[in-house]
């Protein structure tokens, strides 16, 4: 219903600030190496140049916080610490689950604004904005960790797509043909080979970050104190990605 009135208010540009759906596809597509020219022709840029375009904008720092902390959470609350302690409480567990999600989304956002305001203060720059400016290197971070959590789903439940496509009311209807398809489950066989592509999506996708804010300080801060204004950012996404790697594997 809100999207709809906002819609009817504001037009495109409603889609394009506040629907989240949209604005997270928006922010995924900057690792793309494609991207138009201003006349319309499409060509192929160099690694994270369409990530370092992203515009700092009202919002942007929540919303990487927001998709960063929340799948972190998705790996925390299926371990079986917390599995195990909240079923013991006498709390619900959507209770619980919105409190913890809402924490791990709060813990990101605090320590990644921190780390740029420290930046901006070793480095004698102004800091008001760079929590904005510093916002692109946290995407292919929240991708690496999509990736490393959701691969598996997608490749298991996403062949239920040609099912549910000639059978999109289970009343055995077989319009294309694959209504009678069986999920193929062998990945599940090749536990070795899922963990090393989740290790590689969590550790590339920080690598990437740790570049795009390199690149991103080497063009804000003086050059004499550059190096210093990256080590709060990077110690940061050091912790992320210790972090990340603990939660993927007590799943």
């Amino acid at each position: 219903m809100i999207t709809m009135f906002g819609a009817i208010l504001f037009g495109d540009r409603w889609f394009s600030t506040a629907d989240p759906f949209e604005v997270y596809a928006a922010l995924m597509s900057r690792l793309s190496p494609w991207g138009r020219r201003t006349d319309g022709s499409l060509v192929i840029r160099r690694p994270l140049e369409n990530l370092d375009g992203l515009k700092p904008q009202p919002g942007l720092v929540g919303m990487v916080a927001a998709l960063l902390g929340s799948t972190a959470y998705d790996g925390f609350s299926n371990s079986t610490t917390w599995i195990g302690w909240a079923q013991n409480t006498d709390y619900s567990m959507t209770t619980l689950g919105t409190l913890a999600l809402i924490c791990f989304i709060m813990f990101v956002l605090v320590t990644y604004s921190s780390a740029t305001l420290l930046a901006g203060r070793l480095s004698d720059s102004s800091r008001r904005a760079l929590p904005g400016l510093f916002g692109h290197s946290v995407v292919p971070i929240a991708f690496g960790y999509v990736v490393a959590h959701y691969l598996t789903l997608l490749i298991l439940e996403g062949q239920r797509t040609l099912i549910y496509l000639s059978d999109p009311l289970s009343n055995g209807a077989n319009i294309f043909g694959t209504g009678l398809l069986g999920l193929n489950t062998s990945i599940t066989n090749h536990s070795t080979s899922i963990a090393v592509i989740q290790v590689l999506a969590v550790v590339g996708g920080h690598l990437m970050g740790v570049i795009s804010a390199h690149d991103r300080a080497v063009a804000l801060f003086p050059r004499h104190k550059a190096l210093a204004g990256q080590l709060p950012l990077l110690v940061v996404m050091v912790g992320y990605t210790v972090g990340g790697l603990l939660l993927l594997f007590s799943a």
